[in-house]
């Protein structure tokens, strides 16, 4: 179960291997939580709501990224679905882990994130599906740093990319070309 809360699966999580950099390995892994059977936590975690609502998916987002897990980035697709394709919108957010946040106060499990991406409002209200992103907001470029996060990013041959690239048109062109009537 990734997070405290109701048993829940998320749609998709990630976690690269572990790559230890030296031979005494990474003095801070004991301290990360892990989940109830054992197992570490995913470092990024994909949410995509059709029919919940977005209110709903930012509380899985924030019992996600609380302290009592080690999950590190949540993407959050939402899509509504109104009478007709013309009137159907999308919310996109990425959030990250606020490494440097303050521990949460005894008995209380504050989220710690910072919302690195999400689609821009349009007139105070979701985007439309139908509607392309404007130029040059198309792609968000998340650091691998985060994937990794407390430990170093391993040295491979080829070298793994500084970030990994998110093609958040090729997203919301999905979610048009594949709905339903």
């Amino acid at each position: 179960m990734p997070g405290p809360g109701r048993e829940k699966q998320p749609d998709a999580a990630w976690r690269p291997s572990r790559r230890p950099q030296n031979p005494l390995g990474n003095a801070l892994a004991p301290l990360l939580p892990q989940q109830t059977n054992g197992d570490p936590f995913p470092s990024l975690i994909l949410e995509v709501g059709h029919s919940q609502s977005i209110p709903n998916l930012i509380g899985i987002r924030d019992r996600m990224l609380s302290p009592q897990t080690a999950i590190n980035v949540f993407v959050l697709i939402a899509y509504n679905r109104n009478s007709t394709r013309q009137s159907d919108t999308w919310y996109m957010q990425v959030a990250v882990r606020d490494y440097f946040a303050p521990p949460s106060p005894p008995g209380m499990h504050i989220p710690a994130f910072v919302v690195v991406y999400e689609t821009p409002k349009i007139g105070g209200r979701y985007p439309k599906v139908n509607s392309p992103l404007a130029q040059g907001t198309e792609v968000y470029d998340l650091d691998a740093g985060h994937f990794y996060d407390p430990e170093p990013i391993p040295n491979l041959n080829p070298p793994l990319p500084a970030s990994f690239r998110i093609n958040i048109e090729q997203i919301r062109s999905t979610i048009f070309n594949c709905r339903r009537p």
